[in-house]
Parts: C-alpha cells; structure tokens; sequence
C-alpha cells in the first residue's frame, strides 16, 4: 500500500504542476477569477505600504526621547570630576606706570578665577605704606560659551595682599540631587564646545611713601589664573 501512494506522488505534482500553467495560459476561467491578477496585488501591497509608511515616519520624528521616558518627577544625582590648573605671571611695575598681564584661556576650561597679589616692598628708606595699585580688564576676546560672571571685577586703592578679581565660567553651579532635566542643562553647560580665548588686566601701580626719605620706586606684581576643566560626570537615579 505504501508502495503504491509514493508511486503516485510524482503523478500527482506533475498535474498540479500543469493545472498551474494551463491557469496561467487562461485556460481555467473558473480558477482565473479566483486568483488575485498582478494588478490587484500590486494594489494591495500599496495599500499596505500607505499604512506602514506613514507610521514610521511619524515614529522616526516623535520618538519619544530618553528624558520623556524617564519620570519627570524622578531625582538624579551628578557627581563631577574637575582637573585644576593655575598660570602665573609677575611684572615689576614702576611708579605711576601701567603693565598689562595676558592670560591665554584654554577652549576645554569651563570655571576660570582671577587673583592679584602684592605687597609693600619698601625699597629702602623710612616707614612704609602699601602703594595704591588699580587694575582693568580686557574681555573682548573672552569666548561667548563664558557666560557666566563671578563678580569679574576691577580693584583700585591700597590693596596689599590677595585681590580676589572674579572669574568666568561656562555653568553657574549645580544641586547634586536634581532632576534628570535640570541635570541634562548643567551637563550642557560643562561639555559646551568652544574655542580658546584671551583676558587682559591693565594694572597700574601709585607709590605711597609714609616720608619723602622712603625710596619706594614700585611694586611687584603677581597675577594668578586658575581654571578647572572637566575630567568626567557620572548621572545616577537617587534612591
């Protein structure tokens, strides 16, 4: 009996074979009407395609970003690693003259400070009193990605010792626990391209001599920048 049913199998994918081209040669009418003609299925994948289309394209630009997802009401905290560096320069500047100190600002600092330094030197004489020193600075060349001001600032009087001129930054501080979004805004602000950029103090230094005696004939100067530039960031959801 086996014998006999796989003897017929060739037979029988054979004539289903030629019943198929004689459809295709329109010579079934009756099969003809009820396969779908080339016209109609290209119709329907069309339509299909009107369907599917759409629907991507609308997904490919709504997309529901990272910060959507995430729970709006949800706090993250940022750690930030920060590398410091300082540049100093000193002048010897005479009595009623004007020196200028140029810091050059790297395009990867992101926090920058600015301090003058000085005190009576007193070249010979008798008495002393702290000379009067008066500074102004240049920022014309200063990045615009710096838009924050730490009470940059010019100083002018009898100012011996550390003179805190303020400084620049490209963020203005940040709460470790925040929200994811105010977080994305400070870690903007902390990887900002830009390029280098320039500062200059104009400083001019007045002797005062407690006696006509005193030889005070100026002082030194020193300038001091520091600046931080950005080592890493890590973004946790608080617990």
């Amino acid at each position: 009996m086996n014998v006999h049913i796989f003897e017929s199998v060739p037979g029988m994918g054979a004539g289903f074979a030629a019943h198929f081209i004689m459809v295709f040669k329109n010579k079934d009418p009756w099969l003809m009407e009820r396969i779908p003609q080339p016209k109609k299925i290209a119709a329907g994948f069309g339509a299909i395609l009107l369907i599917i289309i759409p629907t991507e394209v609308y997904y490919l630009y709504n997309e529901p970003s990272q910060a959507e997802i995430i729970d709006s009401d949800s706090m993250w905290n940022l750690t930030v690693e920060f590398e410091p560096h300082f540049e100093e320069q000193v002048i010897n500047i005479g009595d009623g003259s004007t020196e200028s100190f140029q810091f050059s600002i790297p395009a990867d600092a992101v926090g920058v400070s600015f301090h003058l330094n000085y005190s009576e030197s007193n070249e010979g004489g008798i008495g002393s009193q702290c000379d009067n020193v008066e500074s102004s600075y240049d920022d014309t060349n200063v990045p615009s990605e710096f838009r924050v001001m730490w009470n940059l600032q010019n100083i002018t009087g009898q100012n011996c010792g550390e003179n805190l001129l303020g400084g620049i930054a490209t963020w203005n501080g940040f709460v470790q626990t925040n929200t994811y979004e105010n977080h994305q805004i400070t870690i903007a602000e902390l990887t900002v391209e830009k390029d280098a950029g320039e500062i200059i103090f104009d400083v001019k230094v007045d002797v005062n001599r407690a006696f006509i005696t005193n030889g005070d004939s100026g002082e030194e100067i020193t300038l001091m920048m520091r600046y931080n530039t950005l080592v890493s960031y890590d973004l946790t959801e608080a617990e």
